[in-house]
């Protein structure tokens, strides 16, 4: 009997305790206080799920190129983005030589598209990750990396492109 009390007092207080946290959150919260925006989005752009979708149809082309070591379809996808024109222009042979040692060095067996974030037509973020080798069972060896494209948007076509360090000497 004497534990069975104790042990309602201890789940009494414990409630008690958990319902004052909770609502000490939210007290803490002021009025008209708002909600911090990423000052990278443009609120004037329309977004649409058509919009995702064609983004990821066309990652998830471009990297099933790549796991098929079609590099040259791959790099056929890409594009480099002239921030000072806002045009689209096909990659340069030092882009096309960096990316083709890039997936030579590191080969795609399996992908995964991790995040598309629309700030604006022009600042658009695609991260993956892609796995370079098989892992045996309880083996912790690295297999992936993470990698990001850059969408834009140029008179209603999505485009993939590249970081811009792309174009930058080594």
């Amino acid at each position: 009997m004497k534990k069975t009390r104790l042990f309602i007092a201890f789940a009494l207080t414990a409630l008690l305790f958990g319902c004052y946290s909770c609502s000490g959150g939210k007290q803490e919260q002021k009025e008209g206080d708002e909600a911090q925006v990423d000052e990278r989005i443009d609120t004037s752009m329309q977004r649409t799920a058509a919009d995702t979708a064609e983004i990821r149809n066309l990652t998830m082309d471009y990297l099933t190129k790549l796991r098929d070591k079609d590099f040259e379809g791959a790099m056929a996808m890409l594009s480099s983005y002239v921030d000072s024109t806002a045009t689209i222009t096909e990659l340069n042979e030092a882009q096309r030589g960096k990316l083709n040692g890039i997936f030579r060095t590191f080969p795609v067996v399996a992908f995964s598209i991790d995040d598309i974030t629309l700030f604006s037509e022009t600042d658009t973020e695609v991260r993956y990750t892609i796995e370079m080798f098989q892992r045996d069972p309880g083996d912790n060896v690295p297999n992936s990396m993470h990698f990001l494209l850059m969408p834009r948007r140029i008179d209603g076509k999505w485009y993939l492109c590249i970081d811009d360090r792309f174009d930058q000497p080594e």
